[in-house]
């Protein structure tokens, strides 16, 4: 059995938008201008915004409004900069930029748009095989 990283959490309730923004301390009319963002970006099916898969896009529009406040200690990003298949940071255009490489946690998107929580020090993994590989391509000058 897989055990959860640790984490601290809040977890808010209120029956409107505005009451669980004065709960959680943050301007009732922003919260109440994400929301309908939110909804609307749901609505057509499709975030624009932050990329979130249309399978997890529900409209936020009954009560109880519950807020959650976590905390996780994971240290990885799913963004960063993107990278060829010789781990060569690459710019707008996809092409190399000369001798510039990247490994592990800076590397972006090697794992989609997400980070898989439920396996702690995934990471590790990939900054010790991009590690290698970098810097093997790097010094052996086996670049694009």
């Amino acid at each position: 059995m897989m055990e959860r990283m640790a984490s601290r959490s809040e977890r808010h309730e209120a029956d409107t938008i505005e009451a669980l923004a004065e709960e959680i301390g943050v301007p009732a009319d922003a919260l109440v201008k994400t929301v309908a963002r939110y909804n609307e970006l749901a609505e057509m099916g499709i975030d624009l915004d932050y990329g979130k898969g249309a399978n997890h896009l529900h409209t936020i529009a009954e009560p109880p409004f519950i807020a959650y406040k976590e905390a996780y200690y994971i240290f990885g990003m799913s963004s960063g900069v993107k990278v060829n298949k010789k781990l060569q940071v690459v710019d707008k255009n996809w092409d190399p930029i000369p001798g510039l490489f990247a490994a592990g946690n800076c590397v972006g998107w090697r794992i989609g748009s997400g980070y898989q929580n439920a396996i702690p020090g995934l990471c590790n993994a990939y900054a010790a095989v991009h590690g290698y590989f970098a810097g093997k391509n790097a010094a052996t000058g086996d670049v694009e």
